[in-house]
């Protein structure tokens, strides 16, 4: 989904809940993000999820799933796509990374003022079935899909 992710890596969590079939995978991401004039940070749970629901509903369709609301493991079963994105419990939060022009100094960084950094972490969650929907539903099509993106 997103191909820029490939040269930094991410980490994720897989979550086993007590269910026959179903999983939920967190995603957590931190990012340079730049602001906006206002002071806001691009990077949202908007700018997320419409980067998950456009996906869902384009060149992942049938791959991939978004859902608006939140779901339980009951709600996943049998589900045909690779994962489903809950987009109510996508979060970000935006801090800075602050450092003194002291530091810069000694490093020979010509800056005159302390340099702020904004970073945005990112939890992403998402459910598969890795047993009798998705996950095995959709391999071949998963397949199909990277082969065409290396060509």
């Amino acid at each position: 989904i997103m191909p820029e992710i490939q040269r930094i890596g991410f980490m994720a969590d897989s979550v086993r809940i007590p269910t026959n079939t179903a999983s939920l995978i967190i995603l957590n991401l931190t990012l340079h993000t730049t602001l906006l004039s206002n002071g806001q940070p691009v990077i949202t749970q908007e700018f997320i999820n419409n980067i998950y629901q456009n996906a869902a509903n384009q060149q992942q369709r049938g791959l991939l799933q978004f859902s608006e609301h939140q779901n339980v493991s009951a709600d996943i079963i049998g589900a045909e796509a690779s994962c489903t994105i809950e987009g109510a419990e996508t979060h970000t939060r935006t801090g800075f990374i602050t450092i003194p022009s002291s530091f810069l100094d000694e490093h020979e960084i010509n800056c005159e003022h302390e340099l702020r950094i904004p970073v945005t972490h990112a939890k992403i969650c998402g459910w598969y079935d890795n047993e009798f929907g998705s996950y095995a539903y959709t391999l071949g099509k998963l397949t199909e899909y990277v082969d065409e993106l290396m060509y």
